[in-house]
């Protein structure tokens, strides 16, 4: 969930015309977003958004990773308030690299915990924000479950009024007798970024045969469980077939405006002539490849999560919320993935 995301801006009709007419399949009470930027600060579609859709906004409030230097475990990129949120019901959210458990010994823990809880309460209190729900995101291994257990363990004694959240990747529902369940109230099902990034034509972010591979243990999953599906796009850049990097600024639009990419197919580009673009150095040759989502492809998620967790989530949560993201579907495609009352 650390990536930041983008939509085809020029398929945004296209895209509409699909959440249009697939009809997504309610899969919860209530839903939700995320919050990914370092800094809080709304437009005015976003507004709209939160005001129309949302009940509750899990916001970002720092990474964790490991410093090799160091040898410690170091907050990344706290949130600072450029606006007040205090209108809305927020969740703080922690990032935390698996690499962090792979290198902390046990005897550190307990202290990791206290200082994470300590800078959440600061934050917070930044924000003004009244903290009832925790949410700790963390991509644990069966090598890790013990020390990242422990660490939930420890801020659920440090603050035990707070309601502990853990992400769920599929990997963890369908091995959680090998991979372990975490010691949380609730967890929320990451039902994204589920392919390998490649070059081919296959999409990373939401691939639902994929998916169907994972979904078979979920409703006999021992904890309640929220859901968490995507709303954003990447560009990955390509040379001679290897993925180079992942790039998030970049959008439809700006491919198809500047002279130095010619369009392959819709959503797959060429660079015509080498040189810096936006940052990165391109070569003559090498391909940008766009992936996200559509109507089609979410409305096929909600049907096949609501086939395996045929039981309402409490709340669906969409990542994230960024005008250019949000805005490529409906409002009404937004409300169909809730029960109405």
């Amino acid at each position: 969930m650390q990536l930041k995301l983008l939509i085809f801006s020029s398929l945004s009709a296209c895209l509409i015309l699909l959440s249009c007419k697939e009809k997504a399949t309610p899969i919860a009470k209530s839903q939700s977003i995320y919050f990914w930027e370092t800094s809080f600060e709304l437009d005015s579609i976003e507004e709209h958004f939160l005001d129309h859709n949302i009940e509750k906004l899990y916001c970002r409030f720092f990474d964790i990773d490991w410093d090799k230097n160091k040898q410690i475990a170091i907050p990344i990129a706290p949130i600072s308030w450029v606006s007040r949120p205090d209108y809305y019901s927020i969740t703080p959210v922690v990032f935390i690299k698996n690499t962090v458990f792979e290198n902390i010994s046990a005897d550190s823990i307990t202290a990791l915990a206290e200082h994470s809880t300590r800078l959440i309460d600061n934050l917070a209190f930044k924000g003004k924000i009244e903290i009832k729900n925790c949410q700790i995101d963390c991509d644990w291994t069966v090598g890790t479950k013990d020390k990242y257990f422990q660490f939930l363990k420890a801020i659920n004694s440090i603050r035990p009024e707070w309601e502990l959240e853990s992400t769920i990747r599929l990997h963890q529902i369908k091995y959680a007798e090998n991979t372990g369940v975490p010691p949380v109230a609730r967890g929320v099902l990451m039902y994204y970024n589920m392919g390998k990034i490649s070059s081919d034509e296959s999409n990373s972010i939401l691939d639902n045969e994929i998916g169907k591979q994972y979904l078979d243990k979920l409703k006999s999953y021992p904890l309640p469980l929220n859901a968490a599906l995507p709303v954003f796009s990447w560009a990955i850049h390509i040379r001679d077939k290897s993925v180079v990097q992942l790039i998030s600024e970049w959008d439809f639009n700006k491919l198809a405006n500047d002279s130095i990419f010619h369009q392959i197919n819709e959503n797959r580009f060429v660079c015509i002539r080498s040189g810096y673009y936006s940052g990165a150095y391109l070569r003559d040759g090498d391909e940008i490849k766009l992936e996200g989502v559509n109507g089609k492809s979410l409305s096929e998620a909600s049907k096949l999560l609501s086939d395996n967790y045929p039981e309402l989530f409490r709340e669906v949560i969409f990542f994230d919320l960024d005008s250019k993201h949000i805005s490529e579907l409906n409002d009404t495609f937004y409300d169909s993935f809730i029960l109405q009352e």
